[in-house]
């Protein structure tokens, strides 16, 4: 299984940019949770875990919601 959990990207905007905003400096980022998962499993989400702390039901799929992808975009400004 290969599973990206989190993905960030920073860009930095020119000094040029910044000085015609009256910014010291700006940067732009995304960040991606839960991108995606690459295995052979069938069932909704490869890592299967134990119900309560029952050590005879480890590794059992109950069809749990995988986690959910989220995207996040924002801009950092410095006045």
């Amino acid at each position: 299984m290969l599973r990206f959990g989190t993905l960030t990207t920073r860009c930095t905007a020119p000094k040029k940019v910044s000085d015609k905003l009256k910014l010291k400096n700006m940067s732009g980022y995304i960040t991606a949770e839960n991108l995606f998962t690459w295995t052979n499993y069938t069932g909704q989400d490869p890592e299967v875990s134990m119900r309560g702390s029952d050590p005879f039901r480890v590794a059992i799929d109950y069809s749990f919601t995988p986690p959910v992808k989220t995207l996040t975009i924002g801009l950092t400004a410095t006045f």
